[in-house]
Order: C-alpha cells, then sequence, then structure tokens
C-alpha cells in the first residue's frame, strides 16, 4: 500500500508580518509588504526595495536562525505537537545559510566577532530545537531557488519510504548586502515593483522569510486526531541544463516537470484549480514560465486561474518554495485565491491567460499545482489536493 503524506501543520514569516495568519491576511487584502531596504546601504544599486523583515527582535544577531526557529516551532504547535520528540527529521532548503553573519564579520574587517560554525546550512539546527526533540537529523539542500520545494520532495519520498512518519520542512533565507549585490551585477533587480507576467516588467524585488511544513503520513496523522490542511499528493524535479542564469526559451524542463508532477499525482491537467506560479517578474523567466504552462495545460490556461504571490514577499530565493507550499495550502483551505498585486497588461501572446489580476479570487479548490524554477535550470512542481 502506497502511503499518503499530509500537511498538519505550517508556520511562516515574511515581510508581511509573523505568523500564517499574516499571510493569509494580506493576501485577502491584496497587500503587499515591500518597503525600503534599511539592513544595508544601497545607494550604489539600482534598486533601493525589498521584502525585508522589519517586525521580529533577531536572536543573537543570526537572522536566518531566528527565522528557522520561529516557523518550525509554530508549525509543531499548528499540528498540536507539543511533547518532545524522539527523533526529527528536519529537510531544510536553503541557499546562503547564515552568510548574515559572516557578512558583519567581514565588513568589520575581522574584528566583529565570528561563530564560523553557525554559517554552513548543516549546521543551521544546532542549538535551535532542543526542547523540541532528543535527537534532529538535519537534511539540508541548496540549489537556488528550488531548495525548499525540492526539500519538501525529499521529505515525501522518506515519508513514502517507511524512513520516518513524520518530517518537518523548511525554507529560509535572509535578505543581504552580497545576493542583494549579485543580483544588482546582474541587472535583474526593478527599482519600483516587482509585476509577474506585465508586459512592463522590469525585474524582481528580493526578499527574506521562512516557511515550515509538518508532513505526516496520512493514516498515522488521522490516528492521532491531527488536522488536515492537504495532501502533498504528487511531485517532480527536473533539470534544464541549458545555461547558468538564463532560463530555457522553450520551457521544456519546466513542461515536462509539471506534468511528471500531475502524473505522479494521477491529475489531469485541466482538472487542477489554481496554478502558483513562480512568476518573479523578469522578461525572461516569466515569459518562460507562461510557455512551459501553456506546454502542459494547452487551451485550459483561459480557464485555469493562476497568480504570483513574489509581489508581496518579494523574490526570497530559496525560502520560496517552502513559502509558496504553505501559501498553496492556505489557498485550499480559505478558498481565496491571491492577486498578482501590478499585473496591468499581459504580453500580447499571453492574453489568453487567467492571472488573477488586482484582487484576490474566492474559489473552492480541490487541487493547486506550486511551481518554482531557478537559475541553472533546476525546477520543481509540487501538487497539492484537499482530503
Amino acid at each position: 500500500m502506497t502511503r499518503r503524506v499530509v500537511a498538519t501543520g505550517i508556520g511562516v514569516t515574511t515581510c508581511l508580518g509573523a505568523g500564517r495568519g499574516s499571510l493569509v491576511e494580506a493576501i485577502a487584502e491584496a497587500r503587499s509588504g515591500i518597503s525600503d531596504v534599511t539592513l544595508f546601504p544601497t545607494a550604489r544599486y539600482k534598486a533601493h526595495i525589498g521584502g525585508e523583515i522589519k517586525h521580529m527582535p533577531i536572536q543573537d544577531g543570526n537572522r536566518v536562525k531566528t527565522f528557522l526557529s520561529y516557523v518550525v516551532n509554530e508549525a509543531l504547535q499548528d499540528a498540536g505537537i507539543t511533547g518532545p520528540l524522539g527523533d526529527l527529521e528536519l529537510f531544510v532548503g536553503t541557499i546562503h545559510g547564515s552568510l548574515d553573519i559572516w557578512e558583519e564579520w567581514y565588513g568589520s574587517r575581522g574584528n566583529a566577532p565570528c561563530d564560523v560554525d553557525a554559517i554552513p546550512p548543516w549546521r543551521l539546527h544546532e542549538g535551535l530545537f532542543d526542547n523540541v526533540a532528543e535527537r534532529v537529523h538535519l537534511h539540508s539542500v541548496s540549489s537556488t531557488c528550488t531548495s525548499s520545494s525540492a526539500a519538501a520532495a525529499l521529505a515525501v519520498q522518506s515519508i513514502t519510504a517507511g524512513r520516518t512518519g513524520l518530517a518537518v520542512v523548511a525554507g529560509v533565507e535572509a535578505l543581504t548586502s552580497f545576493v542583494y549585490g549579485g543580483f544588482n551585477s546582474l541587472n535583474a533587480l526593478s527599482p519600483t515593483a516587482c509585476r509577474p507576467f506585465d508586459r512592463g516588467r522590469d525585474g524582481l524585488v528580493l526578499g527574506e522569510g521562512a516557511a515550515a511544513l509538518v508532513l505526516e503520513d496520512l493514516e498515522a496523522a488521522r490516528r492521532r486526531g491531527a488536522d488536515l490542511y492537504g495532501e502533498l499528493a504528487g511531485l517532480a524535479m527536473t533539470t534544464d541544463g541549458k545555461h547558468l542564469t538564463a532560463p530555457d526559451p522553450a520551457g521544456t524542463g519546466l513542461a515536462r516537470c509539471i506534468g511528471l508532477a500531475l502524473k505522479n499525482a494521477r491529475v489531469e491537467p485541466e482538472s487542477v484549480d489554481y496554478l502558483n506560479m513562480h512568476g518573479v517578474g523578469t522578461v525572461p523567466s516569466d515569459r518562460m514560465e507562461c510557455v512551459a504552462v501553456r506546454r502542459v495545460f494547452r487551451e485550459a490556461v483561459s480557464r485555469i486561474p493562476m497568480s504570483s504571490i513574489k509581489p508581496m514577499i518579494g523574490q526570497t530565493n530559496g525560502a520560496g518554495g517552502a513559502i509558496d507550499a504553505a501559501a498553496s495550502l492556505l489557498c485550499i483551505k480559505h478558498g481565496r485565491i491571491p492577486a498578482t498585486l501590478h499585473h496591468l497588461e499581459p504580453e500580447p501572446e499571453f492574453k489568453g491567460f487567467d492571472f488573477v489580476s488586482r484582487e484576490p479570487r474566492q474559489k473552492k479548490m480541490k487541487t493547486v499545482v506550486s511551481i518554482n524554477n531557478a537559475f541553472c535550470g533546476g525546477n520543481t512542481a509540487l501538487v497539492f489536493r484537499s482530503v
């Protein structure tokens, strides 16, 4: 018998606020959390805005560990897991780990204290979850912007293979000058706003944050009386191998990824109720994503609502897949599709797409697909289904 995997707990922190409720409220209000960046000087950059978290006290100067600790604990509490576990399987997706610690030390020319051991992604859990479990087994994934969605896929595989009955998946990323400067050097930043799929889009807006999901074997979750957000019914990961930074214009790898995920979930394309798009607001990435989606869904693109939450929270890099997954499950729970903020007019070739512009939309949803793609051609697709 094939094990089914469900989400029983969600934790989120973004520039919109701490807690999953802040994301739910912002979606309902079509509200963005983008503001001027204050963490570091931006005068030398093309852009000066970002999805900076300004509402949360930072523990020991480590933004990433603060975000990660918050969302994992919120997700476990939401799942009704209050007592300490013997073992905790923790799957974390991040690109940079605690790079902010190194950046602070480097900026001081070596005069500031630097906990070198706190920087690598595989050390993120240390000292954070002693009250949660006797032993934490960390599985870190770093695959650019698909890091945490790939981590979710690995967690599902661990549960379906019977290696564990419960796992926590998280994605986390901090906004740093190093990352901001890197995207600025690629001329990828918008100075005004992220406008996914709009013909006037001119780049992405960076953000920071984290999300965590408690994933469990369905039967075990039901036996303990857990509330269920939905089933992670299908998944796929592919790689284009086309270019280091530019997406494949034909969308071949992403289209294949979406198709494989739907097949894995035994879902027909036309039965999908909502597409949670990657939608970062750059010209080539958005165009490739639309091409890939049309290859899979064909004429159904005019009937399936699709949107991106990047204008609300920014492009959170390695955390994006987990935040998108959390948003997808919350959309199913609350029956509300986020608006694609700042989307005014699509490119002529994509005018038939339903981009859910301006206002959120009420809709009862059974099946939602969350899509992510990344530098170096990485693609993930997660299929969520109500239970």
